[in-house]
């Protein structure tokens, strides 16, 4: 994929985990060099630079710890600062005093957006203080630098600091203060510690004046400074690594606490409606219609399934997230699904032959119940030998559904799986039939 010149694209594209495979590997080179992430909104560059530090912490360089006895350190966010105290993903309080006195147990990570921010906010006050020299006395003007810079000044300390929106800052005070991070890793007279590594991301500079309209001006860095460091464009990510990304995030005590629906539907309609689906690519958005990205996907998946009980508000809220032509497929989708569950299925496997479903909800049970034969084997053994048993007398249409959703089940089964089931099935005298719905 080679990128347009002018828009961002470097024709160096990583999707979020590749990405974060890069930035794991540079973390642990030397010399640490900054690096700049382009990219639409909603992809997931700021989630994957937060995910690489806190990998980090867990993981630390086999440098960084040597001769220390650690094998993981504490993740600290330094935004989340309250009170001289930092809290940390075990609600642990740190101190400032904590992270002073021992650098070695710590990782700090912090989020700039660079949008909201006063150049002073990132290079420190100037004060005035004065200095002896052989009884003489002059005043001098030095910089207060800011608590972040301090802690990330700390000799020999771990950290990433991450810079968001540097294409979208307007202000050059503004740009010009953040060059001097991004560049020099410092902040005023600081200068960071060689352990900490200094990422940025932004958009992609609209090729139109519609663009522009939509999503906002997003300024192309000069060359100059894009020579200084390593350049990605990151693109969406596969539906797969969504999944799992929401799985690893958001799963407590082996739950989901995400509506796995939002996946199903994902799969179902990979290649028209998730955020690179053909239907999405061909649909105009008003300005201020909302539309499928990773994020927005996201979202609905944190929320749709408190929903379901109140079809009109999950139908008004997946527009809001999604576009109303996503949005309004999903409520769709959410209602056809809900009219029988893989569950039932295997409870009453004759409801496969008793009723007709739609083909995406069809493939999406099929799929639901394969992924049931690693944990409720037996149930789903029952459920295809009675439904190969009554296939014979089926009525035409339905049995032809049925046939489709057990070869949709059995394709989705690993190889070692289709081979046990298969032998099962023989065993049990009814491999004519299947041989016949394998078309053998």
């Amino acid at each position: 994929m080679q990128g347009a010149v002018g828009t961002g694209g470097t024709g160096n594209v990583l999707s979020p985990t590749q990405l974060r495979r890069v930035l794991i590997r540079l973390y642990c080179s030397k010399p640490k060099l900054s690096v700049f992430l382009v990219g639409p909104h909603g992809v997931g560059k700021s989630t994957v630079v937060r995910d690489t530090a806190k990998y980090l912490a867990d993981n630390p360089c086999p440098d960084s710890t040597k001769n220390l006895g650690i094998t993981k350190k504490e993740f600290v966010e330094i935004n989340k600062i309250r009170s001289r105290t930092a809290k940390t993903g075990t609600n642990k309080v740190i101190t400032y005093e904590d992270v002073y006195l021992h650098p070695d147990n710590y990782f700090l990570f912090y989020d700039l957006r660079l949008t909201e921010l006063e150049p002073q906010d990132l290079m420190g006050l100037p004060r005035i203080t004065s200095l002896n020299i052989d009884k003489e006395y002059y005043s001098v003007t030095t910089y207060a630098p800011p608590s972040w810079a301090m802690l990330l000044s700390i000799p020999g300390i771990d950290g990433i600091l991450f810079l968001d929106e540097i294409t979208n800052v307007q202000r050059p005070d503004v740009i010009s203060a953040a060059y001097k991070l991004f560049l020099d890793k410092s902040s005023g007279n600081l200068r960071f510690s060689e352990n900490v590594m200094v990422v940025s991301a932004g958009n992609p500079v609209p090729a139109t004046q519609e663009e522009s309209t939509r999503y906002g001006i997003a300024n192309a860095l000069p060359a100059p400074l894009l020579n200084r460091v390593i350049v990605f464009e990151v693109s969406p990510p596969k539906i797969e690594e969504w999944r799992q990304y929401m799985d690893d995030t958001y799963t407590k005590n082996g739950v989901r606490t995400w509506d796995y629906t939002v996946y199903e539907f994902l799969k179902a309609y990979e290649y028209q409606y998730s955020w690179y689906g053909n239907e999405v690519k061909r649909t105009q958005y008003g300005v201020y219609e909302n539309e499928p990205t990773p994020r927005s996907f996201t979202n609905l998946a944190l929320i749709s399934g408190q929903l379901y009980d109140h079809p009109e508000q999950l139908e008004s809220v997946a527009i809001g997230l999604l576009g109303y032509v996503v949005g309004k497929k999903f409520a769709e989708f959410v209602k056809s699904k809900k009219s029988v569950t893989a569950q039932e299925l295997l409870q009453n496997p004759m409801l496969i032959l008793q009723n007709e479903y739609e083909a995406n909800v069809r493939a999406e049970l099929a799929h639901a119940i394969a992924t049931m034969y690693r944990t409720n084997k037996q149930n789903v053994i029952n459920f295809v030998l009675t439904v190969l048993r009554n296939l014979p007398t089926a009525e035409a249409s339905k049995a032809t559904g049925a046939k489709d959703f057990l070869l949709t089940m059995y394709n989705s089964l690993t190889l070692q799986e289709r081979t046990e089931l298969r032998n099962i099935i023989g065993a049990n005298g009814l491999l004519p039939i299947w041989n016949t719905l394998l078309g053998r």
